[in-house]
């Protein structure tokens, strides 16, 4: 059995690019953005220490997961957080 051809995308990078697009509206429709956010922060971190200074790596998409995962979470703290005035 072989092996597929490499795609050029690194599967953590875009893992964690996906849980941080999906963690925002998550987080409005069914509270499941908390731990999607928590994912997304953790495999970019991860992505991007494994792609940086590679050419055509995918360190883009990472630091591109850890800010919406980082989004997704202060939106939680925000709907937690408020008053309930």
């Amino acid at each position: 059995m072989t092996n597929p051809a490499p795609s050029g995308r690194p599967p953590l990078a875009v893992v964690s690019l996906g849980l941080g697009a999906v963690a925002i509206p998550t987080l409005f429709c069914f509270g499941l953005g908390i731990p999607l956010g928590l994912a997304a922060v953790v495999t970019g971190v991860v992505a991007f220490a494994r792609e940086r200074g590679r050419p055509g790596g995918g360190a883009g998409r990472a630091a591109g997961g850890v800010a919406l995962g980082l989004l997704a979470l202060a939106g939680a703290a925000v709907l937690v957080l408020r008053p309930d005035g």
